[in-house]
């Protein structure tokens, strides 16, 4: 899967939302950008570095935000609860991606045609309302390649963005003066 990890203080803040029905909590706290199936071959994992970085090294942290709890259409663990992801840079982020994986023949699931980024609280044999609540924003620094032979605790890699180097030599100048003035 390459998806995006939840920090402790916004997995936590998801946890605090509660329900009037009994739910399954869903530990997982990530956002999916591609599932890439179970027991992916390292070979593949291994292919999809290079275009990955390439797409992520000039990459500079961005926002997401959060305001509604929805559900999609029931499944086998019930009706999946959501909190709804809002994020421009998030989707091209992902059509990037998607671009470079379909040119390099790298399969992904597409069993859903439209991509609607959420976080997955968890499950309800009933169907919740919709809820909003104060709106959650935080940054995206980073997305995280992970699966293998053996499901998802065989290979992981973290694909950090950057400052920009155009920010980064502003930074090193102003640090350079700094201690020249000290």
């Amino acid at each position: 899967m390459l998806s995006i990890s939840l920090s402790p203080d916004i997995s936590r803040l998801f946890r605090e939302i509660t329900f009037k029905d009994k739910i399954t909590r869903d530990p997982s706290d990530h956002i999916t950008m591609f599932y890439l199936g179970d027991n992916i071959p390292l070979k593949k994992l291994i292919k999809m570095i290079p275009i990955i970085f390439d797409i992520t090294c000039d990459m500079k942290p961005f926002m997401v935000s959060c305001s509604k709890i929805t559900t999609f259409p029931k499944g086998k663990n019930g009706y999946p609860i959501i909190g709804e992801i809002k994020s421009k840079d998030l989707s091209a982020l992902r059509d990037k991606l998607k671009k470079e994986f379909e040119k390099n023949k790298i399969k992904y699931d597409s069993t859903f045609k439209d991509y609607k980024p959420h976080v997955t609280l968890g499950y309800s044999k009933n169907k919740p309302k919709n809820t909003s609540f104060s709106k959650i924003n935080w940054s995206i620094n980073h997305i995280s390649l992970y699966g293998g032979d053996e499901s998802d605790s065989r290979f992981f890699v973290n694909f950090p963005f950057t400052l920009g180097t155009e920010k980064i030599a502003k930074l090193a100048n102003f640090c350079d003066l700094y201690y020249k003035a000290i």
